[in-house]
């Protein structure tokens, strides 16, 4: 497996510098997405080709992977106009991810909370616009990564392994972030909702995100080093040294202080 982490958790820089920086700390993957992590880049609507390539020749000088282009858009906007803007973004990310030789473009399905009345309503929109992004990314040839998440509209195991087989494409893959699909309430029965996802979606995963978390006294989630959090990844991570031996495990909410340790215990977990 790949150790990985989300590259503006460690700052923003240069290409060349930020691919030295995540080298340097022990990572030979990571989820860049370029206006967060790389200076002189306000959108990927404004990012050339040429600067794309700046990109891949800097992460290939350090061999790190680019496992994830972040970009990062609201699928499930009910504004066109607002819609029909994240929609550009999208596509000029592929672009990107094409000529910097990324692994997948990566987003989430919604901003923010989504009430369970919103994600029934704009669930078949929802499809719809994915429809559009995968088949961009068919004839740009690249995947695109889609990533669960509990309050959005994309929201269970159920609902994403109906997104698959509506779509069935083969460049559209899934990033498992497990706490992103936890909810208070199953903190206590971890490994179950693991194995939940896994059954739904387990074969589409090509990268997973790793947290460290606790809840505080008002169950307010809390990040933290991931040996001090309640997380438990045992099961998963012999799922995925069984079936996913070769996938980019990428480090989320990382602070830079604790980047050795948080490094140490991914290192423990893929033993």
């Amino acid at each position: 497996m790949k150790i990985g982490v989300r590259a503006h958790d460690l700052g923003q820089y240069d290409e060349n510098t930020l691919a030295a920086k995540l080298a340097e700390a022990g990572f030979n993957a990571a989820q860049v997405a370029v206006p967060k992590a790389i200076t002189g880049v306000s959108s990927y609507l404004e990012l050339s080709e040429e600067a794309a390539g700046r990109i891949k020749t800097a992460f290939e000088k350090y061999k790190v992977e680019i496992t994830v282009l972040g970009c990062y858009i609201d699928i499930s906007n009910p504004d066109q106009s607002i819609w029909e803007n994240h929609q550009n973004q999208f596509f000029a990310a592929l672009e990107c991810a094409r000529t910097a030789k990324a692994c997948m473009v990566g987003t989430e399905s919604s901003y923010g909370i989504v009430s369970m009345e919103d994600k029934v309503k704009t669930w078949d929109s929802f499809l719809k616009r994915m429809d559009v992004l995968v088949n961009q990314a068919e004839r740009v040839g690249v995947n695109v990564g889609i990533e669960p998440v509990a309050v959005h509209t994309l929201y269970s195991p159920e609902w994403t392994r109906k997104l698959l087989d509506t779509i069935d494409s083969n460049r559209l893959q899934v990033i498992f972030d497990p706490i992103n699909m936890l909810v208070p309430e199953r903190a206590g029965e971890q490994e179950l909702v693991w194995k939940e996802c896994v059954s739904a979606f387990g074969k589409e995963v090509e990268a997973i995100h790793l947290k460290g978390f606790y809840y505080d006294d008002q169950n307010q989630y809390v990040p933290c080093e991931l040996a001090k959090g309640i997380a438990d990844y045992r099961w998963l991570f012999q799922w995925l040294k069984e079936e996913k031996p070769d996938i980019a495990i990428l480090r989320e909410e990382l602070n830079p202080v604790f980047a050795e340790e948080d490094v140490a215990y991914i290192r423990q977990l893929i033993r």
